[in-house]
């Protein structure tokens, strides 16, 4: 699981014996997205997790101070 000379800290292996596949439609008809209290720029991932973290991981540090953890982890962490 090397690569570019990096190994992972951590790996997950999932064995499925069975997936169902849906259609499309279902993910529309879920409304998952609608009424998202997103404050943050929506086309950023990165925001979006560190807003995520903090707020449902009940963190006593700002979405700011959780951004430059992950960017940070991005640069120093990932291949």
């Amino acid at each position: 699981m090397v690569a570019k000379g990096r190994a992972p800290e951590l790996a997950l292996v999932v064995e499925l014996t069975t997936a169902y596949f849906h259609c499309a439609k279902c993910i529309i008809r879920s409304e998952l997205w609608s009424g998202a209290e997103v404050t943050a720029d929506p086309t950023s991932d990165d925001v979006l997790l560190a807003e995520t973290m903090v707020r449902h991981g009940e963190l006593t540090i700002s979405v700011d101070e959780m951004q430059q953890i992950i960017l940070n982890d991005e640069n120093e962490r990932l291949y």
